[in-house]
């Protein structure tokens, strides 16, 4: 139970802070102004996402200036860095001052604010955030936020929040916070927080 509280206060927290692109599950919207989402129900300016006369910015990186990546036809947000042997599918978006580097893959996927992609990571469906990074990891359905790490890892349906550190592991069905460090390790529907 103190695991979904943390998690509620850090995703209204996160919604409150950033103007930009929201994530709950898989479900996810860009802002242009203030975002908050309680027991799941989501407002942009205090107007609720989904039904008519919305207010979200249905664009990637909440009104940031972008272009089309060539490798993939993906939005990178002109501050954000992407080389071009970046796959960015035409369902993903790179914003903030985010960078993907190397033979990295976004499928369906959001990279904001300072993170960092890079080598043969496989982003599906998956968001990174804050200054969270990822290198030559496999994550599908999955959220990292804050200064969360993880390298040569596989993250399914998982959310990793604040320094989390993962290396050579396997997280499914789970929830890691604070400064849990996971190496060389298999985890599955398990709240670690530390």
């Amino acid at each position: 139970m103190r695991v979904l509280a943390f998690l509620f206060t850090f995703l209204v927290f996160v919604g409150d802070a950033l103007a930009g692109t929201v994530c709950i599950g898989d479900r996810c919207f860009s802002c242009d102004g203030s975002a908050t989402c309680v027991n799941g129900i989501c407002k942009c300016k205090g107007v609720a996402v989904e039904g008519r006369g919305s207010q979200v910015q249905r664009e990637p990186c909440a009104g940031q200036e972008t272009v089309i990546h060539a490798n993939g036809g993906g939005k990178v947000a002109t501050t954000a860095s992407v080389d071009a042997s970046v796959y960015v599918s035409g369902d993903s978006a790179v914003c903030g001052k985010a960078v993907v580097s190397g033979p990295a893959r976004l499928e369906g996927s959001i990279v904001n604010g300072s993170a960092n992609v890079s080598g043969r990571t496989t982003l599906e469906n998956s968001t990174v955030d804050g200054s969270a990074t990822a290198t030559n990891s496999s994550i599908s359905r999955s959220t990292l936020n804050g200064s969360a790490k993880v390298s040569n890892s596989e993250v399914v349906d998982s959310t990793l929040n604040g320094s989390v550190t993962v290396e050579w592991s396997k997280v499914a069905r789970s929830s890691l916070n604070g400064h849990t460090a996971l190496i060389r390790q298999k985890i599955d529907g398990e709240a670690l927080n530390k």
